[in-house]
């Protein structure tokens, strides 16, 4: 029996792994420009005769906000599978654990077995 690598849960958390730290990446980065936008923001309404800035700078604020919050709700669902991942990696490893003890098991019953000194079986004579 042959298993494709990708299929393998320590394989596929491995790459849902990296997606989350990606998109927390991406979090950290989308907070700081949010930040920036809110004190740019803040300057325009403070400087007169920028209604035309503030409009500009609270539309893209909005837009970040957005794609923050897209972007929080996918690192949500990339831990959640990441978690049934790791369980399953866990289960498979466990799996994995058992076929081999048992395959090592089956490997020291035959070494004995051809090992163990031959027995005559007394025949009767014709």
């Amino acid at each position: 029996m042959t298993v494709d690598v990708q299929d393998r849960p320590a394989t596929r958390l491995a790459a849902v792994s990296a997606r989350r730290r990606r998109l927390e990446e991406q979090v950290a980065t989308l907070r700081s420009f949010e930040g920036r936008l809110t004190d740019e923001v803040r300057a325009a309404r403070k400087a007169a005769g920028r209604a035309d800035r503030v409009r500009e700078l609270l539309s893209r604020l909005v837009g970040v906000r957005a794609r923050l919050q897209e972007t929080e709700v996918a690192v949500a669902v990339a831990t959640t599978d990441e978690d049934g991942l790791r369980d399953d990696a866990h289960a498979d490893a466990a799996a994995l654990d058992e076929a081999r003890r048992e395959a090592e098991e089956r490997e020291a019953f035959h070494r004995a077995c051809l090992e163990a000194p031959m027995v005559r079986l007394a025949r009767p004579e014709v």
